[in-house]
């Protein structure tokens, strides 16, 4: 959970994890929509700490 640093009127996010048929590899796209729009490098960050917390998840042994 994450406290915003203003008011956040609209947060919309979508995660796709798209299959690479030439291989076994896979993309993560995520796009985010927020308003009002100085709240994105906030979001930008908490999305950066997301995906390495995943790298972590998926590259542990």
């Amino acid at each position: 959970m994450y406290e915003t640093p203003g008011n956040l009127e609209n947060h919309h996010a979508k995660i796709e994890i798209r299959g690479n048929p030439n291989n076994d590899s896979c993309t993560l796209v995520w796009t985010v929509i927020v308003s009002p729009k100085e709240l994105e490098p906030f979001i930008e960050q908490s999305m950066l700490g997301c995906l390495g917390a995943i790298n972590e998840i998926l590259t542990a042994k």
